[in-house]
């Protein structure tokens, strides 16, 4: 065989893998896939755009190749097209995102609430949801105090609990603060998951609190594996001890006392807080919407929340049960969400109804509650949509604010990549929300 042939014959190979590898990114962002996929789903929507560039640029190679074949180079045509448009829906549910996120503001606020911001704040805003420059060129980091570790807040067990601290370089403030929770399922992650988001809210006026609030060992939950996979090797080795989401919830609320105590020592208005949360991290900002209730014995009550932002959160935990349950993953792993869900909650939604209904923040939302913003894609495979838009509901009944911004085609982590699509909606209207609450009686 000659090596020009085997060349071309390679080429194709290598062509079809990357198209097929691309049908298959396109299926799961079209229909969320499942449990097992889902994971696979933080990626795909984020980098769509070069996934779209790349897939293009294969089509053409493909019927570059197959030109000299009578019409057999329709078959890349017309594959590597359909491929290429499947893979382009989160791109083109764009001007949705901006146009339903700018009508909830205005829904929630008025028509003219921009005009009740005041011109030195609205001067910094990005100016539009999405910039090209950054997309290609990433986002630049925006300059501020930062101290890591900063202290230690809480212990318990073998194990201590700190913070990092991110704020102002210039001002005495009071500066208006937020309590930031980290995602992970409530086994993995870290502060630190949105580092420049925090260094661009702390350059304009906020104090971030990043915080570590303990986290479960997936090895000690009963969860089934494969014989070899050692699940303990997938576990977070920032703790010593495993703890449950009453516990977590407990360390919590012993930040806030301590916040409430060094108020001072950080120049922090504690009648300005804002608590922001991240998947698992989301669902314990949640519960804040208890915190002068259900919660307030582990709240301190001293602070006002003044606004609540929830990225992609579990706001109903039998809900998100019942979604698990109900999944592959379930048949795949027998016994496992339950045993998952059971060492979290102190049992499952049958045996524990009333843990699940306090853990759960839907629930706490009356007609006292701080206005919610919350972001979620709409084919959110591990935290599903209907959640987000449940809660929004619950919110409504009680005619308090709640501005719920729907990414059409994305899965979980809308904002994975800080100069993403999702990633830069999200400042956009972050930073139009809380400036709003901030300012006016809400």
């Amino acid at each position: 065989m000659k090596i020009k042939k085997l060349v071309k014959y390679l080429i194709i190979i290598f062509g079809y893998f990357i198209l097929f590898s691309g049908l298959f990114s396109g299926i799961i962002i079209l229909t969320g896939g499942n449990l097992i996929f889902s994971l696979y789903d933080l990626f795909f929507a984020s980098i769509a755009l070069y996934n779209v560039g790349i897939l293009s640029i294969i089509t053409l190679i493909m019927i570059r190749v197959h030109s000299k074949n009578h019409k057999y180079w329709l078959i890349p045509l017309s594959f590597g097209l359909f491929v290429i448009i499947l893979n382009s829906l989160p791109l083109f549910s764009t001007p949705f995102i901006i146009y339903n996120g700018d009508s909830q503001f205005k829904h929630e606020f008025g028509n003219n609430y921009l005009n009740h911001i005041s011109i030195n704040r609205k001067s910094q805003f990005k100016p539009y949801p999405v910039s090209l420059w950054e997309l290609f060129n990433g986002v630049e980091s925006s300059k501020c105090n930062i101290s890591y570790n900063d202290k230690i807040y809480a212990t318990r067990g073998n194990d201590s609990y700190t913070f990092d601290v991110y704020s102002p370089l210039s001002g005495s403030g009071p500066f208006p603060a937020i309590i930031l929770l980290h995602g992970g399922g409530w086994v993995r992650g870290d502060k630190g998951q949105l580092g420049i988001v925090n260094k661009y809210l702390a350059s304009h006026g906020y104090v971030i609190f990043d915080i570590r609030y303990g986290l479960a060992k997936a090895s000690m939950m009963g969860i089934q594996t494969p014989e070899f996979i050692d699940i303990s090797e997938f576990e977070s080795k920032i703790y010593n001890d495993s703890i449950n989401v009453p516990q977590m919830v407990e360390n919590i609320g012993k930040f806030t006392d301590f916040l409430v105590a060094h108020k001072d020592s950080y120049h922090i208005n504690i009648s300005s807080v804002y608590i922001m949360g991240r998947s698992a991290g989301a669902h314990l900002a949640g519960l804040f919407l208890g915190y002068n209730n259900t919660f307030k014995h582990i709240f301190n009550t001293a602070m006002k929340i003044r606004g609540i932002i929830l990225f992609y959160p579990p706001a109903n935990i039998t809900l998100m049960y019942n979604h698990f349950i109900n999944d592959v993953i379930n048949t795949v792993f027998p016994d496992s969400v339950s045993s998952y869900f059971s060492y979290l909650f102190n049992g499952t939604p049958t045996t524990n109804k009333t843990s699940y209904d306090i853990y759960s923040p839907v629930y706490h939302v009356n007609n006292q509650s701080p206005p919610i913003l919350i972001f979620h894609g709409m084919q959110d495979e591990l935290v599903p949509f209907e959640i987000s838009v449940q809660l929004q509901n619950r919110m409504h009944v009680f005619n308090r604010p709640c501005i719920l911004v729907s990414f059409p085609f994305y899965g979980h982590a809308t904002d994975l990549l800080y100069n993403g699509i999702g990633g830069q909606i999200a400042i956009y209207y972050l930073e139009r929300f809380l400036t709003y609450t901030l300012e006016n009686s809400v």
